[in-house]
């Protein structure tokens, strides 16, 4: 801005300049004659332009001086005021840089202790897991040995029970051959006591024996009856007859 002054200044002043130079051209005399080339000679004065070039000359020097001066103050200026925005702007720097710092640190120490925390619940989680696992084994490996041993206490009784069937079975068919073998066996002699008691009776029918085979008939008659409701209930046992209703 001060230089365009300075130039605005110059250009103000040429009109001035040039017009004085016309009017000082105008002014001068004219010589007369031929005598008047080697008539004495005036003192040259300077002009009035050349002085008011050198007055304008040194007021631009002047002033050009004043906004160099001023320049190199504002330069001066400008250089301090960059040298302390600087300076700030390098605290800033360096406080922004503490602070992600600081931010970048604390957020390391959470993740690190995010991830201590989640090794420690992964680890109780898998110790827990483990423990299930090793308690499920226990029961297991209990429930089947008491399985393995009732399996084998009940094949034993079983066995022990087709024993104790095959025991029985051979004792009934024992039985039931015992008591077919005796029911024959007493039959045979029944008979031959009925007919010889029968015979006797016919013989001696006034004797006092009379008396006592009435009583040998009258009691191999309820043996007889007797056998043959054993024999039977015996077929009926074996089923070789059905029960009469």
């Amino acid at each position: 801005d001060e230089q365009q002054s300075i130039n605005k200044k110059i250009a103000n002043q040429i009109p001035v300049i040039v017009q004085k130079s016309v009017q000082e051209q105008s002014k001068k005399p004219k010589r007369k004659g031929f005598l008047g080339i080697f008539g004495k000679k005036k003192e040259v004065t300077p002009a009035v332009s050349t002085t008011i070039l050198h007055s304008v000359n040194r007021n631009v020097i002047s002033e050009q001086k004043v906004q160099d001066r001023q320049l190199s103050e504002q330069a001066d200026s400008l250089a301090a005021r960059n040298a302390e925005l600087n300076r700030q702007l390098q605290e800033l720097i360096c406080q922004i840089e503490e602070k992600v710092q600081t931010e970048l640190q604390s957020r390391e120490n959470e993740i690190v202790a995010m991830r201590e925390k989640s090794f420690m619940q992964v680890g109780g989680l898998m110790g827990f897991v483990l423990l299930l696992l090793l308690i499920s084994y226990i029961i297991i490996h209990r429930d089947a040995k008491s399985i393995k041993q009732y399996k084998h206490k009940t094949t034993d009784l079983i066995r022990q029970l087709e024993q104790s069937v095959q025991r029985n079975e051979a004792l009934i068919t024992s039985r039931k051959k015992a008591v077919h073998t005796i029911t024959h066996e007493l039959r045979t002699p029944l008979t031959a006591i009925t007919g010889y008691a029968g015979l006797i009776r016919k013989e001696q029918c006034e004797d006092k024996s009379g008396q006592y085979i009435q009583n040998i008939l009258q009691s191999s008659d309820r043996m007889r009856d007797m056998l043959n409701t054993l024999l039977d209930f015996f077929r009926l046992d074996n089923g070789k007859e059905q029960p009469r209703l």
